[in-house]
């Protein structure tokens, strides 16, 4: 049985699956709490092609078909993720046709535009390829363009059979209020400190509990500053450096 993707989510994972059961959830929480692992995880359970008799805490099985296909950046043909270019890339997903080329010297953008709602709405016609039902996963929902959020309303509001919703967000008080309207809430929480900087250490972080602290303890948010170069220990120098007017060592951090 497959658990979930992170350790603080199993319970709310469980009880999401066991008690959620309208056409569209809004996933929301702190912005290191793994909003976009508990939605895959979700859509991934809901894919699953093993008899619910024989996942009984409703998880994904982790080894039929669907599953695979779910883990294989986004090649399950009955799941769509809407997501930021930028987001794509950096999290290694494969690119979606509706992101198109970024214009030379131009970033890959940062939003969720009109085109890629417009290709969930022409996914939402189309015959389920698995029969499992579909799913459309928006992450994360805030970054949505006006003209987007507008157009994903509307889907919302008429969607086909069997299309299920997931909207990960870390602030969702942005949202237009009919989306949220249209969405049950699925709050995540913060794991506790020990969990967190247990599960850091697991991740090879020296000093976890310094860096979870400098992270406002949100262990993703603090996995993600470990790999872009700040450690325990330039952490406890900064105070120093900055006393000091010394910017020399923060040079290599982006």
């Amino acid at each position: 049985m497959t658990s979930a993707p992170l350790p603080w989510q199993a319970e709310p994972l469980v009880d999401a699956l066991r008690h959620q059961q309208g056409h569209a959830l809004l996933v929301h929480g702190a912005q290191g709490a793994g909003q976009f692992d508990f939605a895959i995880a979700l859509a991934r359970a809901w894919l699953c092609e093993t008899p619910p008799d024989d996942r009984p805490q409703g998880l994904a099985c982790g080894r039929c078909e669907s599953c695979h296909l779910v883990a294989a950046d986004q090649l399950h043909p009955d799941l769509v993720v809407l997501m930021p270019a930028a987001l794509r890339q950096k999290l290694g997903w494969r690119r979606s046709a509706d992101d198109g080329e970024p214009a030379a010297g131009k970033k890959p953008s940062e939003w969720i535009d009109i085109a890629q709602v417009r290709a969930a709405i022409e996914f939402s016609t189309l015959t389920r390829g698995r029969g499992r039902g579909k799913v459309v996963v928006v992450t994360p929902a805030e970054r949505m363009q006006a003209a987007a959020a507008s157009a994903l309303l509307k889907l919302l509001e008429e969607p086909q059979g069997g299309l299920r919703f997931v909207l990960a967000s870390a602030n969702p008080a942005v949202l237009l209020p009919t989306v949220r309207s249209r969405c049950h809430g699925v709050r995540l929480p913060t794991p506790a400190a020990d969990e967190a900087t247990r599960w850091l250490a697991a991740a090879g972080l020296a000093d976890a509990d310094v860096l979870l602290a400098a992270s406002g303890g949100e262990p993703l948010a603090a996995l993600e500053r470990h790999a872009l170069g700040l450690d325990a220990a330039l952490w406890r120098r900064l105070p120093a450096w900055v006393a000091a007017g010394d910017g020399q060592a923060l040079a290599r951090l982006p």
